[in-house]
């Protein structure tokens, strides 16, 4: 699939690929870059994994919880999260 279409813009959790999710990906990102710049025959050995891929980088968040019972109750008491 990212040999094929090298420029998808897809994030990773959206290749078509069954069994792939993103925990067994994070953890073979250099096997993968490294399949990829040898099929390519590429010196880009330095190249960012996603750059490599053509996929998008998953959205940075922050968690925040409200510690304070009273404060928290204004927010229904749940775990805010952000995009940074």
């Amino acid at each position: 699939m990212v040999q094929a279409n090298p420029q998808s813009n897809l994030y990773p959790r959206q290749l078509p690929v069954a069994g792939l999710d993103s925990k067994w990906l994070e953890t073979r990102t250099a096997l993968i870059g490294g399949l990829l710049t040898a099929l390519r025959d590429s010196e880009a050995e330095q190249a960012d994994f996603h750059d490599l891929c053509g996929l998008k980088r998953p959205p940075q968040l922050t968690r925040l919880m409200i510690l304070d019972e009273s404060l928290r109750a204004h927010t229904g008491g749940i775990r805010i999260y952000r995009h940074r």
